[in-house]
């Protein structure tokens, strides 16, 4: 979805690099790992999804 917003041209400078936090964030989660997600990393991945819905959506 988010780069199918990017190719639409509907995600300005910023908006863009939102959503590719939480583009990077879901691939980290997706695939076996090590790290961990803590506290502050699931609020900027929440944040991040809030601000693109509400006002993109």
């Amino acid at each position: 979805m988010i780069r199918q917003l990017g190719d639409a041209k509907l995600l300005k400078d910023y908006y863009h690099n939102l959503a590719k936090v939480g583009e990077f964030f879901r691939h980290r989660s997706s695939h076996p790992t090590t790290e961990e997600f803590d506290k502050e990393k699931v609020s900027l991945i929440l944040n991040s999804l809030i601000i693109l819905l509400r006002d993109l959506f």
